[in-house]
């Protein structure tokens, strides 16, 4: 009799041993937390991306929102802000069809950032011809020992005017190559981007104060720590005088994980955000860069 109770027992320890493991490989999977790399990312990408679609902001007061005026007259910056915290605006040179601008920063303070070092600004137009056809004409910008808060920034922009697209307001084509950011740590990351810049306050008016811009795009670099990423970001909005976006998304992808910037400025000027990864949310100050 003894060897039918055993056998029944183990036979009985078999099953719960098998429904116990069941149980166990069906049970929920711990959703990893967002790592110190992915918000450490998106602090920097945050950071870079800001200060280079603020430079089309610099440029768009410099030229007075209007490139038919250059050809005219050399015209100053004209803004409500003070001279301690305007750029000198100069020309180096002038010729048909060729306009060299340079705006010069002092150290000074700008939208509250401590900026120095100079943007070039390259304006090409048709020599012959409708030449105050904007949609003709060429911006390109580049930087000389430009730095933002200790921070340098470099590369190529070329912006193109693409005219009223939806008849009503006016947009460009805005293209960063070999951008390179060197942090207040040392780090440096890379970063390329095709963007649009829609404005959508601001172009029935004179002054620059009121200017408001939607910015959509795609974008792709290496990261502090050497890693490839690459950017799609979503209806950005920036104001002219808030060095922060007031909304709109960033997403990055980078060693196969996706992290999604919220900016939530909202009516006042904040780096603040939100980042969303692994299905997780945490709060990020887009003003500090990574350790």
């Amino acid at each position: 009799m003894k060897k039918p109770i055993i056998f029944a027992c183990f036979i009985f320890l078999s099953i719960c041993f098998t429904y116990w493991s069941c149980q166990k490989d069906n049970s929920p999977a711990t959703t990893p937390a967002i790592t110190d790399t992915q918000v450490g990312d998106a602090e920097n990408i945050s950071i870079v991306s800001n200060v280079y679609d603020e430079v089309d902001n610099q440029v768009q007061k410099a030229l007075r929102g209007s490139l038919k005026s250059q050809i005219i007259k050399d015209t100053s910056i004209t803004s409500t802000e003070d001279s301690t915290s305007t750029p000198e605006n100069k020309t180096i040179s002038w010729k048909k069809g060729l306009i060299d601008k340079e705006l010069i920063y002092n150290t000074i303070k700008v939208n509250g950032k401590v900026v120095s070092g100079a943007i070039n600004v390259l304006i090409s137009y048709p020599k012959n011809g409708d030449t105050t056809d904007e949609k003709k004409w060429l911006r390109t910008i580049t930087f000389d020992n430009y730095t933002v808060d200790g921070r340098k920034f470099e590369g190529t922009k070329t912006v193109t005017f693409k005219g009223r697209v939806d008849g009503t307001h006016p947009e460009w084509d805005i293209t960063l190559t070999g951008g390179k950011v060197t942090l207040k740590n040392g780090k440096t990351l890379t970063f390329n981007y095709t963007r649009t810049r829609k404005m959508t306050e601001g172009y029935d008016s004179k002054v620059n104060t009121d200017n408001v811009f939607e910015i959509n795009g795609t974008g792709s670099g290496t990261s502090t720590s050497g890693v490839s990423f690459t950017t799609a970001d979503s209806n950005l909005v920036k104001v002219n005088g808030c060095p922060f976006y007031k909304s709109g998304s960033i997403t990055n992808i980078s060693n196969k994980k996706t992290t999604t910037i919220y900016y939530n400025g909202g009516s006042s000027c904040s780096p603040t955000a939100t980042i969303e990864a692994n299905g997780k949310v945490k709060s990020i100050n887009t003003d500090t860069e990574s350790k």
